[in-house]
C-alpha cells in the first residue's frame, strides 16, 4: 500500500505545540525532538528520572505531528489501557491541556475509543499494551511507549518491531524510569546501543535540574538508597539490592533485649499456615520478644488452642492475625471470646502513604524505621533473621513500593516467609495494642488509631476505649465497644 503524500501545514496559522510548552522546553526534550526532526532517527530511548516530564514531551510531540502531516495515525502506549487513560486522558494537565485551540484547529475527541481526530485526517490514539490487537489495527506511523520498562518482551517482538519495519519513515520513542537490569528495556538498550538510527539518553534528577536540591536531599533521607538510585539517578540496580531491610540492619540491633519496667503494649501475632506452610506465632511486649512458636498444621482448632495458651501464659489478650485464607476462621473464633481484642491484618488493604502500595508494604516500612532508630528487638531465631532481608524484597509499581508476593518469595527463599511475616505483623500491631504489665492489662484510658480494612472507611480512624471494659465486638465498620 502506497503511503499518502505528506504535506506540512503552514506554521504561521497556529502555534503547535502551545507556546507554554515550546518556549519552556528542557534540554533533554529539545535533544529528543531534534533527533526525530533533524537527525531523522527511527528510535529514541529515554531513560529518565521520576518527574522528568517525559509524558508532557510525549503528548506534545504526538500532537505536533498530527497537525503537521495528513492521513496518519499516531499512538501513545502505556503498559495497560487503564494506565494509559489515567495518565493522559483523564488527567486534566496532560492531553487536553496541550491540544490546540479548537476554534483554530477543530479536533474531535472520541471518548469511547480514546482517540483524537484532527482536521488533517490524522488520528491520535491512547492505547494499552495489554490489548495488542488494538495496536496492530491502529497501524501508527509514530509511537511513544510510556513506562516502557514495565512492558513485556512480546510487545516489541510481536507488535512494535513489525509495525516499525513497514516503512522507513516510521519512528518510535521509548520513555521510562529504570526498573533494574532484569527487564527487556535494559536488554533492548544494549542491543541497539551501536545502531546509528537510535538515540539513547540517560537523564538523572541531579543532572536535569527539574527537582530542587532540597527535595532530592529529603528523598535521600526518607527512601531506600536502591530506590533513590533507580528513581532519581537512573541506575539499573539488581533485584537483590531492592530490599527494605538488609542483613546489616538486623545485625546492628541490640542483641540483649531488656524487659520494660512499667506497662507497655503487648501483642500476639499469627501468620496461619496455608498449603503446608508453617504457622508462625510471636509474642512481643515492647522491645522484647517473649516467645515464638512454629506449627506445622492447618487446623483452625489447633492454632486457636496454641494462641489461647500463649495468651494465658503471658497475660496478653491482644492479637493480630492475617485474615486472608485460613486466618478468617481464626479471627472469627477469637472474636467470639470477649476477653480478646483482635486486629485483622489485610496486606492488600489501601495505604494512605503515597510512596507505599498497600498495608503490607506499610508494615514492612514501619519495621524498617524501627530498626533504623534501634527500637526493634533482635530476632533470636536464625531462620527469622535469614528471612527478613529476603522477605522485604520489593519492586516499584507506578512509583510506589510494593513487596513481592509470597509465591514469588518462596522461589527465592525456598519456603514461605511466614516467620518474617509474623515478626513484622507483631511490630506493626504493637502500635494499636493495649499497654500491659507482666501480670495483666493496665487499666487506663487511651486514644488509639486502628487501621481499617474496610474500603468504605478511611484507612485510619480514632476510637476511644476504656481498658477495664473488655467487652468488644468487631463489625463491618471496624472495632466497636459493646
Amino acid at each position: 500500500m502506497t503511503a499518502a503524500k505528506t504535506t506540512a501545514l503552514t506554521p504561521i496559522e497556529v502555534r503547535v505545540p502551545r507556546a507554554e510548552y515550546w518556549d519552556h522546553r528542557h534540554a533533554w526534550q529539545i535533544q529528543a525532538t531534534r533527533a526525530l526532526d533533524v537527525d531523522h532517527k527511527r528510535g529514541v530511548d529515554v531513560k529518565i528520572h521520576r518527574g522528568g516530564r517525559k509524558t508532557t514531551w510525549a503528548v506534545n510531540t504526538l500532537i505536533r505531528d498530527c497537525c503537521r502531516y495528513r492521513q496518519r495515525s499516531y499512538a501513545y502506549i502505556a503498559p495497560t489501557l487503564v494506565q494509559a487513560t489515567g495518565i493522559v486522558w483523564r488527567e486534566p494537565t496532560m492531553l487536553f491541556r496541550w491540544l490546540p485551540d479548537r476554534a483554530q484547529i477543530p479536533w474531535v475527541a472520541n471518548k469511547a475509543e480514546h482517540t483524537i481526530t484532527f482536521p488533517t485526517g490524522c488520528v491520535l490514539g491512547v492505547l494499552g499494551a495489554d490489548k495488542p490487537d488494538s495496536i496492530r489495527g491502529f497501524n501508527p506511523y509514530g509511537m511513544i511507549v510510556d513506562e516502557w520498562a514495565e512492558c513485556k518482551r512480546e510487545l516489541w517482538t510481536d507488535i512494535l518491531a513489525p509495525i516499525l519495519a513497514r516503512s522507513p519513515d516510521r519512528w518510535i520513542a521509548l520513555t521510562y524510569t529504570s526498573q533494574g537490569n532484569g527487564t527487556y528495556a535494559h536488554e533492548l538498550t544494549e542491543l541497539t546501543r551501536d545502531d546509528p538510527e537510535w538515540l539513547h539518553m540517560v537523564v538523572s534528577a541531579e543532572m536535569s535540574g527539574l527537582i530542587a536540591e532540597g527535595e532530592l536531599a529529603m528523598l535521600r533521607r526518607t527512601i531506600p538508597a536502591a530506590v533513590y538510585a533507580r528513581e532519581m539517578l537512573c541506575v539499573d540496580t539488581s533485584d537483590e539490592e531492592m530490599t527494605l531491610i538488609t542483613s546489616a540492619m538486623v545485625e546492628r540491633l541490640d542483641h540483649e533485649s531488656m524487659a520494660a519496667d512499667g506497662p507497655c503494649p503487648a501483642i500476639i501475632s499469627c501468620d496461619p499456615a496455608l498449603g503446608g506452610n508453617e504457622c508462625s506465632m510471636d509474642v512481643h511486649r515492647g522491645k522484647q520478644i517473649l516467645e515464638s512458636q512454629y506449627l506445622r498444621t492447618d487446623s483452625v482448632n489447633e492454632i486457636m488452642g496454641a494462641l489461647m495458651v500463649l495468651s494465658t501464659h503471658h497475660h496478653i489478650y491482644d492479637f493480630i492475625v492475617d485474615e486472608n485464607g485460613l486466618g478468617h476462621a481464626i479471627v472469627t473464633g477469637l472474636e467470639n471470646d470477649t476477653r480478646y481484642r483482635v486486629q485483622r491484618f489485610n496486606g492488600s488493604a489501601v495505604c494512605a502513604d503515597r510512596h507505599l502500595r498497600n498495608r503490607r508494604a506499610e508494615a514492612f516500612w514501619y519495621v524498617r524505621e524501627e530498626m533504623q532508630r534501634q527500637a526493634c528487638p533482635w530476632p533470636q531465631d536464625a531462620e527469622t533473621r535469614r528471612q527478613l532481608p529476603l522477605a522485604t524484597r520489593f519492586f516499584l509499581r507506578h512509583g510506589r513500593i510494593q513487596i513481592h508476593e509470597k509465591c514469588e518469595l518462596r522461589k527465592v527463599i525456598g519456603r514461605s516467609p511466614d516467620r518474617a511475616e509474623s515478626f513484622v505483623m507483631a511490630r506493626w500491631g504493637l502500635q494499636f495494642a493495649r499497654p500491659t504489665t507482666a501480670s495483666g492489662i493496665e487499666f487506663q484510658e487511651m486514644l488509639i488509631s486502628i487501621p481499617s480494612s474496610d474500603p468504605r472507611r478511611p484507612p485510619d480512624y480514632l476510637r476511644r476505649n476504656r481498658w477495664h471494659q473488655d467487652r468488644f465486638r468487631r463489625g463491618p465498620a471496624g472495632l466497636r465497644r459493646r
